[in-house]
């Protein structure tokens, strides 16, 4: 793959260390209508630490295992069926799919020798992880994702990952 884009946003200064977090792939819930995604998005990596650009670079064109030091959530979506993405780490952050088909929805993907990748179709569907304390940063947070988006049409708005905190927005 080429390396399209890259963003880096603080939001450190927006985290309330006493707040449980949500999660949500494909949607931008700051909106009361949504904005969704219309695109492919895989290998979705939350960690609890600030990660360098070394450590990310270098595990980018890798699975992990799991069970990799500070990783609070990890979603290769190779499940390849079903509406549940499966977090790999023991934390068992599952996800669930909203609007999305349990078999067409998941699609090829031969990057870097990937099962699949999630198919997000911009008009309903998205992954929503249900608030959990393990998305509770003390301190930093660090989420990586490999992102495909096929529509631009909108991306003054695209948000294609959304954090949010006992109902406010991050």
């Amino acid at each position: 793959g080429t390396k399209e884009a890259s963003s880096s946003t603080a939001i450190s200064s927006g985290i309330q260390s006493n707040s449980n977090a949500s999660i949500h792939f494909g949607k931008d819930v700051r909106f009361s209508s949504g904005r969704f995604m219309t695109g492919k998005i895989d290998e979705v990596r939350i960690w609890d630490d600030v990660r360098t650009q070394t450590e990310i670079q270098d595990n980018m064109y890798k699975e992990l295992v799991g069970n990799e030091s500070n990783l609070v959530a990890y979603y290769n979506f190779n499940d390849g069926s079903g509406t549940t993405p499966n977090d790999l780490t023991s934390n068992s952050n599952d996800g669930s799919m909203a609007n999305m088909d349990a078999s067409s929805d998941w699609v090829s993907n031969t990057l870097f020798a990937q099962d699949y990748s999630l198919d997000l179709d911009g008009t309903d569907d998205y992954v929503s992880i249900t608030e959990n304390s393990a998305f509770k940063p003390t301190s930093a947070l660090t989420l990586s994702a490999w992102i495909y988006i096929n529509d631009w049409s909108n991306s003054d708005y695209y948000t294609p990952i959304s954090i949010t905190q006992d109902g406010g927005y991050s």
